[in-house]
């Protein structure tokens, strides 16, 4: 499932919760929890709608952990290293991120996780992925599910350069905060 399926399910299941709550009590009820989600705002699909939420300028608590061009590509494991200047992606490799990140000024999970590549595409990604490292290190159990996961296609790159920043969309989505460390790839 992806981040931009969540909301659907959420509603669903909330619906469903309000169909058998007035079958058994006469009364429309919605836990809190699946209202508070209910009522997050659409995350954004273009640049354009990033650019409508809030700029956090903090950095997020993040870790890239690994960036690899695969398959057959090395992996550059980086534990808060500093990136590499490119790395280069050949033929049909697809170039591979993963890590941890969580919205900093809320202390919880972000709402989702973006990629834009070269200020002009907005991509979706994997987020909530378990990662009880992380909940663990900062003794916190609502930050286990931080993790992310990302697989870019070649075909999404021109040949040559080109930039990605991670945008980490807030808990409660209504702002992002644009990743310190800018992904440099090339492709031949």
């Amino acid at each position: 499932m992806t981040s931009r399926n969540v909301p659907i399910a959420i509603c669903i299941v909330a619906l469903a919760m309000m169909v058998g709550s007035v079958a058994l009590t006469g009364r429309e009820t919605v836990p809190r929890r699946l209202a508070a989600l209910m009522s997050l705002p659409p995350l954004p699909n273009s640049l354009a709608e990033l650019a409508s939420l809030r700029t956090i300028s903090d950095a997020p608590p993040y870790s890239i952990d690994v960036i690899s061009a695969s398959p057959g590509g090395a992996n550059v494991v980086r534990f808060h290293a500093r990136p590499v200047d490119a790395i280069t992606i050949r033929g049909n490799q697809s170039l591979t991120l993963n890590g941890w990140a969580y919205d900093g000024r809320s202390s919880e999970p972000a709402r989702a996780m973006m990629l834009e590549i070269d200020r002009h595409d907005l991509i979706a990604i994997t987020y909530g992925d378990a990662r009880p490292d992380v909940g663990t290190f900062f003794r916190a159990a609502t930050l286990t599910n931080v993790g992310f996961d990302a697989s870019i296609p070649a075909d999404r790159f021109g040949r040559g350069r080109h930039r990605i920043d991670l945008i980490v969309i807030s808990a409660d989505g209504s702002s992002y905060y644009r990743v310190v460390d800018r992904i440099m790839c090339y492709r031949t």
